[in-house]
C-alpha cells in the first residue's frame, strides 16, 4: 500500500471514528451475552453490524454539531469533517444511512423490543450531541449520553432474550461509567478550548479555570468517585446474577472493577496533567468495559475470553491519543479519546 492511499484510508477511519469503535462492540456484546448463555453465531453477527452502524451515525453527528467548535482546535482541526474533506452534506448522508440501516436491520431480524432500545439509544446520544457543551447543567446531557450507552446494551440484550436484571444493572454500569469519562477525562483533555469558546462542560463547572489545573477542586474528584462508585456496584451486581456466569468471570469483574475506581482514585485526587496523569486516565478509560466483557465471556472458555480482551481493544491502536501517550507526546494532555466526544 502506497503513503498516498494509506493516509486516505486513515483519514476515512478517522471520519468514521473507528478507533474508538471496539468500545461500541464490547457495549453490544455484552448485551447479547447478558440475554442468555444460548446464542447463535447469526445473531451476534447482526448485532454486531448493528453496532457498527450505531457507532458511525451517532459519532459523526457528534462531529457534525461539533464542527466549529472543533475546528478551533489544534488537533481536531486536520479530521476531514473540520478541515472540509467531507461536506457536511455528505456527513449527514452517512449519518441517516448508518442509523437506518441500523434500525430497520434489527426489526426485521430480530425483534420489536431490540428497535426500540435502540431508538432510545439514539435519542440519548443525540441529545447529548446538540445540548452537550451547550446546556447549563453539563451532568444532565452526560446522563443522557450514558443512557444511550445503557439502552445500546440492553438491545443487545434483547436481540438474546427478555430484558432481565443482570442486563439492567450492567446498563446502569456503562452508563454511570460513560458519565465518568465524558464529565472528567474527556472533560479534562477539553478544559482548555472548551473555556476559551464559552462551551459548558462538567469539567468546567467544578474547575473554573482556561488552562489546565494544577489540581482538581475536591468536590470534582467525589462527583467522580461518586458516580464511579454507582459503575462499580451495578457491573458486579449485574455479573453476579449473569446468566451462564463463572467464577473466575466474576472475580475478573471485581478486580477489573476496582483497579480502575483505584486508578480514577489516584488519577484525580493526585492529579498531574502529564504523561502519568494520560496513562491513568487511560486505563481507566479502557478497564471498566473490557474486564465485565472478558468476565462474561468466560463461560464460553479460555480462548474466547481472550479474544474478547483483546478484539474491542485493536481499533484503540490506531487512536491518536493512544499513539501520543505510547510515544510519550504532550499533544493530549488529560485521558479520554480524541476519536470520542
Amino acid at each position: 500500500m502506497d503513503a498516498v492511499t494509506g493516509g486516505r484510508l486513515r483519514q476515512l477511519g478517522r471520519f468514521l471514528r473507528l478507533p474508538s469503535i471496539g468500545v461500541t462492540l464490547a457495549v453490544v456484546l455484552l448485551g447479547v451475552v447478558s440475554g442468555s448463555d444460548q446464542t447463535s453465531a447469526a445473531r451476534i453477527g447482526v448485532m454486531l453490524t448493528v453496532g457498527v452502524l450505531f457507532h458511525v451515525g451517532v459519532y459523526v453527528l457528534n462531529d457534525i454539531v461539533d464542527v466549529d467548535l472543533d475546528r478551533t482546535d489544534p488537533r481536531r482541526a486536520g479530521a476531514p469533517l473540520m478541515a472540509g474533506t467531507v461536506s457536511t452534506p455528505v456527513a449527514y448522508g452517512v449519518v441517516v444511512l448508518c442509523l437506518l440501516v441500523a434500525f430497520v436491520l434489527p426489526a426485521a431480524t430480530v425483534n420489536a423490543t431490540t428497535f426500540i432500545c435502540l431508538i432510545a439509544a439514539t435519542a440519548g446520544l443525540a441529545v447529548y450531541d446538540v445540548f452537550g457543551k451547550r446546556f447549563p447543567f453539563p451532568p444532565l446531557t452526560d446522563l443522557a449520553q450514558g443512557a444511550g450507552w445503557g439502552f445500546l446494551l440492553l438491545a443487545g440484550c434483547a436481540a438474546n432474550g427478555p430484558i432481565n436484571a443482570a442486563a439492567v444493572l450492567l446498563s446502569c454500569s456503562i452508563a454511570a461509567y460513560v458519565m465518568v469519562v465524558t464529565g472528567i477525562p474527556a472533560g479534562l483533555r477539553d478544559l482548555p478550548n472548551d473555556a476559551r469558546h464559552g462551551a459548558r462542560t462538567t469539567a468546567l463547572m467544578f474547575v473554573r479555570a482556561q488552562e489546565m489545573p494544577a489540581e482538581l477542586p475536591r468536590p470534582y474528584v467525589a462527583y467522580g468517585l461518586a458516580v464511579n462508585g454507582i459503575s462499580v456496584t451495578t457491573g458486579v451486581a449485574g455479573m453476579a446474577i449473569l446468566p451462564g456466569r463463572t467464577e473466575v468471570g466474576i472475580a475478573i469483574a471485581v478486580l477489573g472493577q476496582l483497579v480502575s475506581m483505584a486508578a480514577l482514585w489516584r488519577g484525580t485526587w493526585y492529579y498531574r496533567p502529564d504523561q502519568a496523569g494520560a496513562r491513568l486516565g487511560l486505563l481507566y478509560v479502557l478497564l471498566p468495559w473490557s474486564s465485565l466483557l472478558v468476565a462474561a465471556f468466560t463461560r464460553y472458555g479460555v480462548w474466547p475470553a481472550l479474544l474478547a480482551a483483546v478484539f474491542p481493544l485493536l481499533p484503540w491502536l490506531g487512536s491518536r491519543i493512544v499513539q501520543s501517550i505510547l510515544a510519550g507526546s504532550s499533544e493530549w494532555t488529560g485521558a479520554g479519546d480524541p476519536d470520542a466526544g
